[in-house]
């Protein structure tokens, strides 16, 4: 068991990385500072400063309820509170992205795992971001190579089509601690709540579930809290 939740450490900040990376790409770039010249100008006229209020952080809708709970999953899938793996949505945010929630699920007797996160893509540049993993393949796998290492195959999967507004499915065969394991992903966006769910299972095996299914639950559940407003 100690081995099978060690994989959530190292797994689900590899899985992110390629989105954060993708979100980057749009984030607001620095105004250079000038340099001083020899002539001072005159300072420019006060403006009013803007000074959020302690009720904005509690206008952002609430998305708690757009994940996969334990009821959707086979009897033997066990919960794995986030918060035990040192991986709470604090910890898997960026300056330009942000996760509201995690789920991970652990079936102990067949080594099956799923794990994933919901996002509020509230702004232009975290909706970009966010489209840009999902339309860019090889960017994803970038990031996902960069933060993982070598996979030994990798496909895009098909039938995703129905989720979501826009999606993007792969699936990757990988090592992890010396056991082959089959990687299936699929991150999907609709209106401006971004998901993205991870489901492994070892190499040659039978599921007890699709990541399809999968994701057809956690996309109804967000189209029931639509439409979300700031």
């Amino acid at each position: 068991m100690s081995n099978q939740i060690s994989l959530f450490k190292t797994l689900i900040p590899t899985l992110t990385l390629p989105i954060l990376l993708a979100c980057g790409l749009f984030a607001p770039k620095p105004t250079p500072t000038p340099l001083p010249t020899a002539t001072p100008t005159p300072p420019p006229p006060p403006t009013a400063i803007f000074t959020p209020t302690a009720s904005s952080s509690e206008e952002r809708p609430d998305i708690s309820g757009a994940v996969i709970v334990k009821s959707d999953l086979p009897a033997d899938f066990e919960e794995v509170p986030p918060e035990e793996l040192g991986l709470s949505p604090e910890e898997l945010s960026s300056e330009n992205f942000t996760v509201e929630n995690v789920f991970a699920f652990l079936n102990p007797k067949t080594v099956e795992i799923i794990l994933g996160f919901n996002s509020l893509l509230l702004t232009t540049t975290e909706r970009l971001g966010f489209d840009v993993a999902i339309n860019n393949p090889d960017l994803f796998m970038t990031g996902f190579v960069q933060g993982f290492g070598p996979v030994e195959s990798q496909e895009e999967l098909t039938g995703f089509d129905d989720i979501g507004e826009t999606a993007l499915a792969t699936s990757v065969s990988a090592k992890m601690e010396s056991v082959p394991m089959k990687i299936e992903m699929v991150l999907f966006r609709r209106e401006n709540v971004g998901a993205f769910i991870a489901y492994l299972y070892p190499e040659g095996t039978q599921t007890t579930v699709t990541l399809h299914d999968l994701a057809t639950t956690l996309d109804a559940r967000i189209t029931q809290m639509l439409p979300l407003t700031p």
